[in-house]
């Protein structure tokens, strides 16, 4: 899978504070980067659900989905506080990034250069009805949550052609709770039954 990405990485020291947060930005940047299709023809539509993950290693496993991290520090600027985000939707908060752009801030607080970051982003804009899904190239973290010293800025970026994301994995819905209670009152209502016709 062809990949594209670009990111910035900055920190945020409060003056007088040892130990701060570092204040990552991953974007796709200026250039479309993120398609439903493998022919890359088709961006993402603005408006798509998309979470910022963090893994392990270098490596996404699709068969392994729950054990990612999804973080629920993002946002674009104070207060640090989606668990999601939007295609369309640039990091700084503006919401005419485009299709087949997406970009978010994060707040880490406790994450070492030993983790990875990736956006997992979906063909939905609820991800519970989304029927795919894929994952920019997971990003290794070049500064701890906790670091220490005078604020510094590190940039990374991807360039297109080369590096383009589609939704290359399938992702089963997952019922909402009104269609889960219903299923149960189904199933619940076929037991009665069975059991009635068996005492008459």
């Amino acid at each position: 899978m062809k990949k594209m990405v670009g990111l910035v990485i900055g920190t945020v020291v409060s003056v007088g504070v040892l130990a701060a947060p570092v204040t990552v930005t991953y974007s796709t940047g200026p250039v479309v980067g993120l398609f439903l299709d493998s022919s890359y023809t088709t961006p993402v539509p603005s408006g798509s659900y998309a979470e910022l993950i963090v893994l392990t290693s270098a490596t996404y496993d699709h068969d392994q989905f729950a054990s990612y991290v999804v973080l629920t520090t993002c946002g674009y600027g104070t207060p640090y506080n989606l668990d999601h985000f939007y295609v369309g939707t640039s990091a700084t908060g503006s919401t005419t990034f485009g299709d087949g752009k997406v970009g978010i801030k994060w707040l880490n607080t406790q994450y070492d250069t030993s983790y990875y970051i990736a956006i997992r982003f979906y063909n939905n804009p609820d991800k519970n009805y989304a029927t795919a899904y894929g994952v920019m190239t997971p990003y290794k973290l070049t500064k701890s949550g906790s670091t220490d010293g005078n604020p510094t800025t590190e940039s990374k970026t991807y360039s297109a052609p080369t590096y383009l994301y589609w939704t290359q994995y399938p992702h089963t819905p997952i019922p909402e709770p009104a269609s889960l209670a219903l299923v149960g009152l189904g199933g619940l209502a076929l037991v009665l039954r069975r059991k009635m016709r068996k005492e008459a």
